[in-house]
């Protein structure tokens, strides 16, 4: 089962500030308007943002939105409405995603997404969530909230979500169902290893399969 392999997807989307290195990521459209900040507001903003990320000449993401906010709190950056967002494979458009807003805090490689957080796959949701934090000291990419994902055929849903890129394995943590046409899983955890391609069950189980349906892959 791939349920890992739009988290992955998801994790490029929080890499693009490795893509270009410093001073040279771009806003493709022009100049940007500026708005003067107001007393107590953030010294930069920007309306209308639109980024786009290479890597070895191919693109990698585009993103839009609505507006960016550069505090001087440790260079944290404030995003309001990212919309109409693409995460692009082999220079071309892969997935979808939309949230309300994030942030990025430079200096302890911390990304964080919130609020409304979809992820689409030709037009289909793969993945909901309402946070999505990632962690590069750790490389651990989070979902602390309620989240679902439906890839390849298989839907799970958790209370928690973690992946671990440097084992490559997907944890599902609390209240974990997955399901496809041939059967549904309860757990209490779950932890999918991608390089293995095995799956094993932590605490109370149950496996229910569905006759005459196929297992599934």
């Amino acid at each position: 089962m791939a349920v890992a392999g739009v988290l992955a997807a998801v994790l490029l989307l929080l890499c693009w500030l490795g893509y270009l290195p410093p001073g040279q990521r771009k806003v493709p459209s022009g100049p940007l308007p500026a708005n003067p900040p107001a007393e107590g507001e953030p010294p930069t903003q920007f309306t209308g943002v639109e980024f786009i990320g290479r890597k070895d000449g191919q693109k990698k993401y585009h993103f839009h939105f609505d507006r960016v906010q550069k505090t001087e709190d440790e260079g944290l950056v404030i995003f309001e409405e990212l919309r109409d967002g693409v995460i692009y494979q082999d220079d071309e458009p892969a997935y979808g995603i939309t949230a309300r807003g994030g942030r990025w805090l430079e200096a302890k490689d911390f990304f964080q997404l919130e609020g409304d957080i979809n992820v689409t796959q030709e037009g289909k949701v793969v993945f909901q969530s309402q946070q999505l934090e990632w962690d590069g000291t750790s490389e651990i990419l989070t979902a602390p909230t309620p989240s679902r994902i439906s890839l390849d055929g298989v839907n799970a849903t958790s209370r928690q979500l973690e992946a671990h890129m440097k084992t490559d394995k997907l944890h599902l943590l609390g209240d974990v169902v997955m399901w496809n046409d041939g059967y549904t899983i309860w757990s209490e955890k779950a932890v999918y290893d991608r390089q293995a391609g095995e799956l094993r069950l932590i605490g109370p189980s149950k496996i229910e399969f569905v006759l005459g349906a196929p297992v599934g892959k």
